[in-house]
């Protein structure tokens, strides 16, 4: 079963030109199996997807994209009224303690990257990395080199990799996949299978020769 796991919509992200309908039913023609829908700072979109997609029998998942003072955090699996701007090492803590995802998305994007000190830091001592399970790898709207520079430093941490396309229109969707094995039907089943690295990333239709790092 393949998802695009990180999605935003004209709901509630002002960035994004996706109309709710017309995500589920291109989603369904290109062979995706499921969604999870990361808007900005809101779960409102994702809720509205979600209860669309009940009607074309379509699973859609609502999580959030996180703006925190180091960097976003995509969250999955976990819901709550988030302070605005908080400290990512604090969001963290309660989302794995509730046994949710907390994720650092296109970690070393130009633009909306992690932030890591003045002068940076090596990545790799990065007190927030070292604490998550999880890295974005793979995102639709980064350069191939900031792509890479995740890789590494998932690699390098024994992190999960995983990967979205951060769609902001209908074309984008899809980009980036991650492939199960088995259906996925509930948000806990999608976060023990991440955990449990038993997926791949699916690259512009292509596997990634990273299977799940």
């Amino acid at each position: 079963m393949t998802f695009d796991i990180h999605i935003h919509t004209k709901v509630s992200s002002a960035c994004s030109c996706i109309d709710p309908k017309e995500l589920i039913i291109h989603s369904k023609k290109i062979g995706l199996g499921g969604l999870f829908i990361t808007e900005h700072d809101s779960f409102l979109g994702g809720d509205v997807v979600k209860e669309i997609a009940e009607k074309y029998n379509f699973t859609v998942f609502s999580g959030i994209e996180l703006r925190c003072k180091e960097g976003d955090l995509l969250i999955y699996g976990y819901r709550d009224k988030f302070p605005k701007l908080p400290e990512a090492s604090k969001i963290i803590d309660v989302v794995h303690k509730n046994g949710g995802l907390a994720i650092p998305a296109h970690p070393f994007r130009a633009v909306l990257g992690w932030y890591l000190g003045n002068p940076p830091i090596d990545p790799i001592e990065s007190e927030i990395f070292k604490k998550v399970i999880a890295i974005e790898v793979s995102n639709g709207g980064c350069k191939n080199i900031e792509n890479l520079g995740a890789k590494i430093v998932a690699e390098k941490l024994n992190k999960i990799g995983v990967g979205g396309s951060d769609a902001h229109r209908l074309e984008e969707v899809g980009k980036i996949r991650i492939c199960f094995d088995k259906e996925i039907k509930k948000e806990k089943e999608f976060v023990n299978e991440i955990k449990a690295r038993r997926f791949v990333i699916v690259e512009n239709n292509k596997r990634s020769k990273v299977k799940a790092i």
